[in-house]
């Protein structure tokens, strides 16, 4: 049985098709390869991050490596929801610091460790992620937003602050929905 392609994935392929020059793609595929990893399409994803890896060999490059880094960590995540995914989405943040062209993936990976520091119980940690992530990221970058705005929620949520959890969700919630990622909208109703 096929799995319906989710909004955010749909545009993720248009964006591919539509990519510039062949890095651009790359990079696209593998943002869509943690967007699978997240799904539970799990051998999908894996297939893509080994097929943009031999392609990384063949030709370096620092961006496509940061966006390869985030695809592993949300794979290893989503396989064993553990924490041991921690170092390659470390590995994508650091790589995307200084460079104005890796912005989108400075915030995403900046969103993502906050949700890793929250699990890890470093509160100061997320809270300068949450920050970050939301300082860098662009208005319509939805993803990096949603996902910072869920773990501001839960911060709150856990702290008994739940009046000032909800005003997070519900960001989340539009930006989930402006992003089309269904995937963080099941979780969100989920959690």
């Amino acid at each position: 049985m096929a799995i319906a392609r989710s909004r955010l994935q749909a545009r993720l392929d248009a964006a591919i098709a539509a990519a510039s020059n062949p890095i651009e793609g790359r990079c696209l595929r593998a943002e869509r390869a943690a967007l699978l990893a997240r799904q539970g399409q799990l051998e999908t994803a894996r297939a893509a991050i080994d097929e943009l890896t031999a392609q990384l060999a063949w030709e370096p490059n620092q961006a496509l490596r940061g966006w390869l880094a985030l695809a592993e960590g949300l794979l290893g995540y989503y396989s064993a929801l553990g924490r041991g995914a921690q170092a390659a989405v470390e590995q994508a943040y650091g790589l995307a610091q200084g460079s104005p062209a890796l912005i989108r993936l400075r915030a995403l990976a900046a969103a993502w460790l906050a949700n890793m520091a929250f699990a890890n119980d470093d509160m100061p940690r997320m809270a300068a992620l949450v920050r970050e992530a939301l300082d860098t990221a662009a208005p319509e970058q939805h993803g990096a937003r949603a996902r910072a705005a869920l773990v501001a929620g839960y911060a709150y949520h856990f702290a008994a602050a739940n009046a000032r959890a909800q005003p997070w969700y519900e960001a989340s919630r539009r930006h989930a929905i402006a992003d089309g990622d269904e995937t963080h909208l099941s979780a969100l109703m989920h959690n």
